[in-house]
């Protein structure tokens, strides 16, 4: 099955899980995850240690990441054309950082630190990453979060409308999908139970927190609640004949 048809069938998965799911509380995300992780217990919030922690001056070697919405106007040229762009920190200057990125020259960045001030963050590779909290292996995870609570109302209404035969806006279907290995599972310093995936795709992990957004549904990606698409042909079909009768 090629790309195109795999997006095809998550996207029909999230539309069921959009219209079938109501949000999980913490304790039933708990469950799940008792369940998804035998033995696997979230892990508690530790306060700080008083370890020392480095500052936000950059070093040369160090990984950045550019956000051009968090750029000063010094750096702002620089910052458009190689924007969400990762380099390199090759030289650190009295006032001023040069960035190495895969393409192209070196680029003057000033300031000299991580943050608003140049517009670089530290960055830590994905790789980095799975390999650290996985191994590189690990089971695949999938997720359907509505960060906003507000968005999964106006979303299942697309979606209705959608099979109503309406015009609807550009297809969102996939915004509010995640996947990708667990790297962590704990309780935050607030108190909240959250679930942190490498999602593929991003460019950075997404931290899943029933909590303060709407989190419909968790599970291994190679493990669907059967029926599904059954399911969802009867929802699509009775929305269908409703659309006709209101013509």
């Amino acid at each position: 099955m090629d790309k195109k048809a795999v997006n095809e069938v998550t996207a029909s998965f999230v539309e069921w899980v959009t219209l079938t799911q109501d949000a999980l509380s913490e304790n039933e995300l708990e469950r799940i995850m008792a369940h998804l992780e035998p033995g696997r217990e979230p892990t508690p919030y530790v306060p700080d240690s008083g370890a020392v922690k480095r500052g936000p001056n950059l070093d040369v070697g160090d990984i950045v990441r550019v956000d051009p919405s968090k750029t000063p106007d010094v750096n702002k040229a620089a910052a458009d054309i190689y924007a969400h762009q990762v380099g390199t920190v090759e030289k650190v200057g009295a006032d001023f950082l040069m960035v190495k990125f895969e393409t192209g020259p070196s680029v003057k960045f000033m300031g000299t630190t991580s943050g608003s001030k140049t517009g670089l963050y530290r960055h830590t590779p994905m790789a980095d990453i799975a390999e650290k909290t996985t191994g590189g292996k690990g089971k695949i995870f999938e997720a359907v979060y509505f960060s906003k609570p507000g968005d999964v109302s106006e979303y299942r209404k697309f979606v209705v409308d959608q099979y109503k035969g309406k015009e609807t806006a550009s297809d969102t279907r996939l915004s509010y999908y995640y996947s990708g290995p667990l790297i962590n599972y704990k309780v935050t310093k607030e108190g909240d139970l959250v679930v942190t995936l490498m999602a593929q795709g991003r460019p950075y992990p997404v931290t899943l927190n029933a909590k303060k957004g709407r989190l419909l549904y968790i599970g291994a990606i190679s493990k669907r609640p059967s029926g599904w698409e059954r399911d969802l042909l009867a929802i699509a079909q009775q929305k269908a004949k409703e659309g006709e009768a209101g013509e």
